[in-house]
């Protein structure tokens, strides 16, 4: 059976077919050499006592790269070597970037980056509301991640907590 892988986690691949989405692992072939299945990919399922496993992936017909960045100056050097996607995600998490934040100074990290490159960029961190995701999109970023504030419930409920306390 075909399909597409549509996710990946912990070494599960997710494949979507005409009978549906199938969870599957792909066989140990593709470790000894050095493959590794990625969302996107065309593959061939079939099951294995009673397992279902990746048998085939087809040739890749497209890569997509993204570089994760820390300072403005990281994201333009990115930019100047090809990268596809330039993102954001790692401001603030480097010691070139300790104590910096996405949002400071209405996005002035990602304004700068927008204004030089030629490539798309993509905001991720610390991108935590509605408000700050419809943001950074009028300020010409491409796209943005949400990403532990819908993954990790605890931090809403941590913000709702907090600002009721005040």
């Amino acid at each position: 059976m075909n399909g597409y892988i549509v996710k990946g986690i912990g070494g599960f691949y997710y494949v979507r077919t005409e009978a549906g989405i199938i969870e599957c692992k792909p066989r140990g072939i593709f470790r000894k050499q050095k493959i590794t299945p990625v969302a996107g990919d065309e593959v061939t399922v079939e099951t294995e006592n009673g397992t279902s496993v990746i048998a085939e992936i087809a040739p890749r017909k497209n890569v997509f790269v993204l570089a994760d960045c820390s300072t403005v100056e990281e994201a333009l050097h990115a930019d100047e070597l090809g990268f596809d996607f330039i993102g954001t995600t790692m401001v603030g998490y480097t010691e070139q970037s300790k104590g910096d934040k996405i949002e400071a100074n209405d996005f002035e990290i990602l304004r700068k980056i927008v204004a030089k490159a030629k490539h798309r960029v993509i905001a991720e961190g610390n991108i935590n509301t509605p408000e700050k995701a419809k943001h950074v999109i009028e300020l010409g970023a491409y796209s943005v991640v949400v990403g532990s504030i819908i993954t990790r419930p605890q931090l809403i409920t941590k913000s709702f907590v907090e600002e009721m306390e005040r």
